[in-house]
This record gives C-alpha cells, structure tokens and sequence, in this order.
C-alpha cells in the first residue's frame, strides 16, 4: 500500500462526524443508502460550494459502515479507467475531480459504469499507451459510484445527458435560513466559550444577510477567528467577505416592494449596463436562497 492510499484509508475509517439533520439531508441519506445497497448503480450529488456536500456524503457513509473508495483532483480517461477497474467491485466516491464530466472519453467510461448491457456493465479501454500496463483492456464493473460536483457545466451535451440519465441526480440546497440553523446547531457541538459564541450568534443574527453568498466554510472561518482573537473577530470576517455588488444590488431592488420587476430592472441596467438575462439569472440565485 503506498502512503497516499494509506493515508485515505486511515481517514476513511475514522468514526463518523455528526450530521446535522435537514429533510435535504435525510433525502440525501436514502439516495446514498439506496446506492450503496445495490438498489442504485449511481448518484450525482450537486451544489453550490461549501454547503458540505463531501462532509455530509463521507459520514453518512462511515453511518452505514459502508466501505467506500475516494478520488479527488484530477484525473484523466486512462487514470480513470485503472481506478474503476482497481475498485471494479467497490462504492466509489468521486468528489470534485477536475477533467471528469466535460471529457467525452471519461463520461463514456462512466456510462458504461452505470448501464448494464444484457446483465452486465463491462468497461473497455482500447489504447496503444504502455501505461495501461497489467490493466486488462475490458472488464466487468459491479460496483457503484458517487459523485460529487459545485455544478454540472456539460448538461446541453447529448453524451452527458445519457450518463446523467443513468444516475440519481440530486441538487442538495439550502435556504438562506436553512444554512443559519444548521450553523446554530453545529455551535452546539464545538467546544467554545460562552463568550465565543455570543461573538459567533451575534454576527449570524445581524451582519448576515440572504444577499451574502454565506455557506459552511464560512462559518469555520468565522469560529476560527473567533478563537483567534474574539475582541477583533467579527471586524476580521465580515472584511474577509466579498460579496458580489450585483447580487447585493439586485437584491436591494428585490426588498423594494414599490418596485415592478420591470423597474427593478431598469435600475440594474442604468446602475452596471449589464443586460436583463444576467439580471434574471442574479434574481434567480437569490430566489433560491431566501
């Protein structure tokens, strides 16, 4: 074994980390039971970056005891097609590997992962490459595959359509509101101080707002400073944010109630010139978080 895999391994079989309970992911909890039962060859989880997709997915694993193999970074057809056939009987969780989903040759190989074909998903790799060294150039794949992804950008073209049609796919979103109770409850179980999490409460409740595009990762950023330095710490994180000047505009025209929605976006366009589909696609961002 060599020490990037021992490492995964000992991470992997760490005792599970507590998930906070949401009907999202109580739903998340079933499609990834369902896959790793065998009732699902497949399971594309996705959503906007930090709201634990990867956290909530690994433990909900390590819940079910179920043995998982994990590839992150970057992968290419030929690294692809040796892992499949390395862990051809495994549930594997591919997170956010950069070169899968807008690569024609590695979401062929995930089709044919994800579809069987008269009772059996047989994988081929024909190549003149030596690197396939004692790979076999097919084989049967038996087990099942996660993946995990902020967004699909490949979704108009017809090979990935079918991949996706051969999985479960699930948009895992929170409201606005959602992500701050999963915060509070999440406070519940680090070990802070009374003061600390006066601190915490205090820039949760008043400094942000739905406009902020506030997540998870966040949140660990705003305990640590926390801990760092409690007097200065709220100061600290809300420099720290860059919230983007359409959305806070757009959504400062949304709270307008005397406002059309045509008025609203004649205000957007005389402020930035930009056109009214980038002002419909900001309105929708919002509107799925508040």
């Amino acid at each position: 074994m060599d020490s990037e895999e021992q490492i995964i391994n000992e991470w992997r079989n760490e005792k599970p980390k507590p998930v906070v309970e949401s009907n999202q992911i109580n739903i998340l909890k079933k499609y990834v039971e369902m896959t790793v039962k065998r009732f699902n060859h497949g399971l594309i989880i996705t959503g906007r970056a930090g709201l634990g997709k990867t956290y909530a997915t690994i433990n909900i694993l390590k819940e079910l005891k179920a043995d998982f193999k994990y590839k992150s970074g970057y992968i290419t057809a030929l690294g692809l097609y040796k892992f499949l056939y390395a862990n051809r009987a495994n549930n594997i969780l591919l997170d956010d590997l950069e070169g899968l989903t807008g690569n024609e040759n590695t979401v062929a190989l995930l089709k044919t992962a994800l579809w069987e074909a008269n009772g059996k998903r047989i994988i081929s790799y024909e190549t003149t490459s030596k690197q396939l060294e004692d790979t076999p150039t097919a084989f049967e794949f038996t087990g099942t595959i996660i993946i995990l992804a902020n967004e699909i950008k490949s979704r108009k073209n017809e090979s990935f359509k079918a991949l996706l049609s051969r999985a479960i796919n699930f948009n895992l979103t929170f409201k606005h509101s959602e992500v701050l109770s999963i915060c509070f409850e999440i406070l519940k179980q680090r070990d802070l101080t009374d003061e600390q999490v006066k601190v915490i409460k205090d820039v949760l409740e008043n400094e942000i707002e739905a406009s902020t595009t506030f997540n998870l990762r966040l949140f660990d950023r705003l305990i640590n400073m926390v801990k760092f330095d409690r007097d200065n710490a709220k100061e600290l994180f809300l420099l720290s944010l860059k919230d983007d000047e359409d959305v806070v505009l757009v959504y400062g025209l949304m709270k307008r109630k005397e406002l059309s929605v045509k008025q609203q976006y004649y205000l957007f366009n005389s402020k930035t010139g930009k056109s009214r589909r980038t002002f419909y696609r900001i309105k929708g961002k919002i509107k799925e978080v508040i």
